[in-house]
């Protein structure tokens, strides 16, 4: 028996076929108004899903509805076995360049659902950041701040007994400076 998964709905296979379409229906309602005009259509769509124009033709090219010359060369030498640094020294092209024509192969990166990894590294983030501004200002916003971001982070204590808690939610929906601690076992 494994372990329960924190996401068991998260299926990154899904989210990516669901932005192709997402993005293959806009680009040919697109085209359909000004064919002549693809920048206008990939900036359009870009504005319309909060994305960037890259990640617009990198789910296009996924999708095989958008590949203009530039990605067909990329594709060819990726597919003869070049590395991406040598495609950008043949191409005299940026990484991310050579990155934006190349077909998505694993999930997609700032989709809406996030993998329990990319909540991971988030969290951590945010947390790392909250730490950073209070070690500098040592006020008591910033500390509430991080006290805010350390909920149901496992802690030990100076035994070596682990704990985490988790700050008490308000009538009013806000956070009270009121704890509840878990003691794991």
């Amino acid at each position: 028996m494994g372990k329960n998964k924190k996401k068991p709905d998260y299926d990154p296979e899904e989210i990516r076929r669901e932005m192709i379409n997402m993005v293959k229906v806009l680009y040919s309602e697109g085209n359909k108004k000004s064919p002549d005009k693809r920048r206008s259509t990939l900036s359009s769509i870009s504005e319309e899903l909060g994305i960037s124009i890259s990640k617009v033709v990198k789910l296009l090219v996924t999708g095989g509805v958008y590949m203009p010359e530039m990605a067909r060369r990329v594709n060819e030498l990726y597919d003869s076995g070049l590395t991406v640094q040598e495609i950008q020294q043949k191409l005299s092209v940026s990484r991310a360049t050579v990155h934006s024509y190349l077909p998505y192969r694993k999930g997609i990166y700032s989709a809406k659902d996030t993998s329990v990894n990319a909540d991971r590294i988030r969290m951590y983030r945010e947390r790392s950041m909250c730490i950073e501004v209070l070690c500098e200002s040592m006020s008591e916003n910033d500390l509430w701040d991080a006290v805010v971001a350390f909920q149901e982070y496992p802690f030990h204590t100076a035994s070596g007994l682990p704990f985490s808690y988790v700050l008490k939610v308000g009538r009013d929906g806000t956070l009270n400076k009121e704890l509840v601690v878990n003691r794991r076992q």
